[in-house]
């Protein structure tokens, strides 16, 4: 099971937390479309405003989480759901769906583990 860490990094401004990571995996068993993800942005109460993850994609699939609640996605592809997500910023203000744009050596950003 070989996970290759492409983004990562937790952000915490005017009480929002933004927290993406996201990994190739060739563990295509549990993660069958070879992501490994969450795109979470949730406040520091702990509520969750928006996240897309695929925690147990092997028995669940892909998932949208609100604070509304949980629905289940069809996974566009990595690229697709980075355009889709929205509002999400990365720690440096850059909307999370340009960073497909960044090279791999420049994705992988560690802050706050």
């Amino acid at each position: 099971m070989d996970h290759e860490l492409t983004h990562r990094y937790t952000h915490v401004e005017a009480g929002l937390v933004e927290n993406v990571v996201i990994r190739r995996t060739t563990d295509t068993n549990t993660y069958p479309s070879g992501w490994k993800y969450t795109l979470h942005l949730g406040t520091l109460q702990d509520l969750t405003l928006i996240r897309y993850d695929n925690a147990h994609e092997d028995t669940k699939g892909h998932e949208l989480h609100t604070a509304a609640g949980d629905t289940d996605l069809e996974f566009p592809g990595m690229e697709e759901l980075l355009l889709s997500s929205g509002p999400m910023l990365t720690n440096t203000g850059t909307p999370l769906a340009a960073i497909h744009h960044v090279p791999i050596e420049n994705r992988i950003h560690h802050t706050n583990q």
